[in-house]
C-alpha cells in the first residue's frame, strides 16, 4: 500500500523477501511487476509519521506559510518525535 514501509531481508536468484512493518513477510518473484513500485523511504511528512516510533528525528519546518500555520506545524512535529 502507498506509504507502507518494509525492509528488504533477502534477494536471491528467484525471489525478493521483504519484512513488513506489520511483522509479516512478503516474498515476490524477481520479475514481479509490483517491484517497480518499491522505492527508498528517505523521509516522510509529519502527517504520515503519525503513530511511528523513532529514537531520533530531523525536522524541517518552512515558515513561509504564515505565523499560525508555522506554530501549529511545529507543535505537530514536536509531538511526532516524542519531544
Amino acid at each position: 500500500m502507498n506509504g507502507d514501509e518494509a525492509v528488504v531481508d533477502r534477494i536471491d536468484s528467484r525471489r525478493v523477501r521483504l519484512d513488513l512493518a506489520n511483522k509479516k513477510t512478503l516474498s515476490l518473484r524477481r520479475d514481479d511487476p509490483q517491484l517497480r513500485h518499491i522505492d527508498h523511504a528517505w523521509s516522510s511528512t509529519v502527517h504520515a509519521a503519525q503513530g511511528m516510533t523513532r529514537d531520533t528525528a530531523i525536522r524541517v519546518l518552512d515558515t513561509g506559510h504564515g505565523r499560525l500555520s508555522g506554530q501549529a506545524a511545529l507543535c505537530v512535529e514536536a509531538g511526532r518525535a516524542g519531544v
